[in-house]
């Protein structure tokens, strides 16, 4: 192991003063320390082949070493070139490395940044950095000399033998920066000196055209009897392919032709690529398995100094869909569909209604069934209550009234043979009580008043209702109400309540309740049997015909004491 040691020198009095040593270090290899960077009075920046960065404090002896390291901020390498002063920032340095690219260190952090082939340096080793008075960097490397702006962190110019120098390596050491601002590097080849301030720089903005194109790998030159196109390639602004056709690539060339080889070139699929794709001198893009849809490709390139032209070739491509994914194919689908659909429904529809008819049609049959055989349990009832009046008349040797009753009786038997009909009109129900009252009035005499009132406005010809109904209430009202109580009164209004008929049976007997106490068993089991085959009645009628009827029974009172029953039977036409 040897010591590097500083070693001072006075000019005047050439005395010499050596100082501590900085560093162990291995003389064994020739370059050791390469430069060195005097910052001030005291300070000093050493950069090595192997070691790194060294900074040094002459007056305090403190030192620093700064090496390669992993961790974020620190050198790319050990092997350090020279090194040179910001002339815009005091606080950064520059420093060639081999391998490691142009870094870029800050005195104050102990931070760098270093900047390779990724960020458009022509080569990763860099031998030597100058300054120029713009405080441009100009650099020399294994593949010519470049030009960074310290500002922008970018290459702004590249040189190789292409451009006039005598060859593209350089070696570490030889540079000078001469009067006048010029410059020179040295290589294998010789020196090279310039002047940076009179470098022009290409602003040439070269246009881009598309050179060919291949579908499914097979050429698509214009002219061509299998090429999808009818006009020159470069003229195209849009293609449209099949969807089997999806396969593509395309080459192009920038319209610079003093340096091609120096020409970028970057392309975007718009809908596919998320961003450009870089492909340094490479002058294709290709695509495989290209997804249906509408996509722009453009295509952009550099000048032989690196910029991007402002020029950019557009393409519309579409790929169209294969006709199973077309929107009128789908539409066609969906309609398809839907009439399946429509179709199941409607037939399902059509079946449960049919069912339903038939349903319906059973149930109306057998509502029939049940109101003729609830009717069929009336008639004989009333028949044998009239022939039991005349058998009475007779009995009490009343020949002229039997007769009178029984020719009565003939006239309400004839229309009792329309009982057998499902429905009769009101008139004609009515006509029927009307008889019956008289039957009634001819047996018991003065002891029974019964009276109809029907409204002149109400048509009761055309409102049918169940044949019967309203009789057995009448005679409720005359046997259990009023013949208890030796006479009194039956009336029997019709009228209209907004859309609804209502028939109105009002007596002044003893009452139900009274009626129930006083009735005989015979009676009593007729009465509950005769009002319940009238409210099932209504019932089989609410079923079968449009018109819908209710029943209220309503027990009279005055001073709290039973006066009589109110009953209302309420028919509401079909509309």
């Amino acid at each position: 192991d040897f010591f590097m040691r500083p070693v001072y020198l006075d000019t005047a009095s050439k005395a010499a003063t050596v100082y501590p040593a900085v560093a162990n270090v291995n003389f064994d290899y020739p370059y050791t320390a390469n430069d060195l960077f005097i910052d001030g009075e005291n300070n000093f920046w050493i950069t090595t082949a192997l070691n790194g960065l060294y900074f040094y404090n002459r007056q305090t002896g403190k030192t620093i070493h700064y090496a390669y390291s992993e961790k974020a901020g620190s050198l790319p390498t050990n092997q350090l070139m020279n090194i040179v002063q910001d002339r815009l920032d005091a606080n950064i340095l520059w420093l060639g490395s081999l391998g490691g690219g142009l870094i870029k260190f800050n005195k104050i952090t102990g931070k760098c940044r270093f900047y390779t082939v990724h960020d458009g340096l022509p080569n990763n080793t860099v031998y030597a950095v100058i300054a120029d008075s713009r405080g441009k960097l100009w650099c020399s490397s294994n593949k010519g000399i470049f030009s960074f702006d310290p500002l922008t962190d970018e290459v702004l110019q590249s040189f190789t033998s292409k451009d006039g120098l005598p060859g593209d390596e350089f070696n570490r050491y030889h540079f000078l920066e001469l009067p006048g601002d010029s410059i020179a590097f040295g290589g294998i080849d010789g020196y090279t000196v310039f002047n940076p301030l009179t470098v022009s720089k290409d602003n040439f903005q070269p246009q881009v055209v598309i050179t060919a194109i291949s579908v499914n790998n097979k050429p698509a030159d214009y002219g061509d009897a299998l090429s999808p196109f009818k006009e020159d390639i470069n003229n195209l602004s849009q293609i449209k392919l099949p969807y089997n056709k999806n396969f593509l690539s395309f080459e192009f060339a920038a319209l610079e032709y003093n340096v091609p080889e120096k020409l970028k070139y970057r392309y975007i699929l718009e809908n596919f690529d998320k961003d450009w794709v870089y492909t340094g001198n490479n002058n294709i893009a290709a695509y495989t398995k290209l997804p249906h849809g509408k996509y722009t490709l453009k295509i952009n390139a550099t000048n032989t100094a690196g910029e991007w032209s402002k020029y950019v070739k557009t393409l519309i491509v579409i790929i169209q869909p294969p006709f199973w994914e077309t929107w009128w194919f789908t539409c066609l689908w969906l309609l398809a569909v839907i009439a399946l659909i429509y179709y199941f429904l409607r037939s399902r529809v059509i079946a449960i209604q049919k069912k339903e008819r038939q349903k319906m049609k059973f149930e109306h049959e057998a509502s029939e069934l049940k109101a003729q055989a609830l009717r069929a349990q009336m008639n004989p009832h009333f028949i044998f209550n009239s022939l039991n009046s005349i058998k009475a008349l007779i009995q009490e040797d009343k020949r002229q009234e039997a007769v009178i009753y029984l020719t009565t009786f003939s006239k309400l038997i004839r229309t009792q043979l329309n009982n057998a009909q499902q429905e009769v009109s009101l008139h004609e129900e009515l006509e029927t009580c009307r008889l019956y009252a008289q039957l009634e009035a001819l047996r018991f005499g003065a002891k029974i008043e019964c009276s109809f009132m029907v409204d002149e406005n109400i048509d009761t010809s055309s409102l049918k209702v169940p044949p019967l109904i309203l009789q057995p209430f009448i005679e409720n009202a005359i046997w259990h109400g009023i013949l208890p109580k030796k006479s009194g009164k039956v009336s029997v209004t019709v009228k209209r309540d907004n859309d609804t008929i209502e028939c109105i049976i009002d007596d002044d007997g003893i009452g139900r309740d009274m009626a129930m106490r006083n009735k005989s068993q015979t009676s009593s089991t007729y009465e509950s049997k005769g009002m319940g085959l009238v409210k099932n009645r209504l019932i089989m009628y609410n079923n079968i015909s449009a018109n819908k009827a209710s029943i209220e029974i309503i027990d009279k009172k005055e001073n709290n004491r039973p006066s009589g029953t109110l009953v209302i039977i309420k028919f509401k036409p079909e509309a």
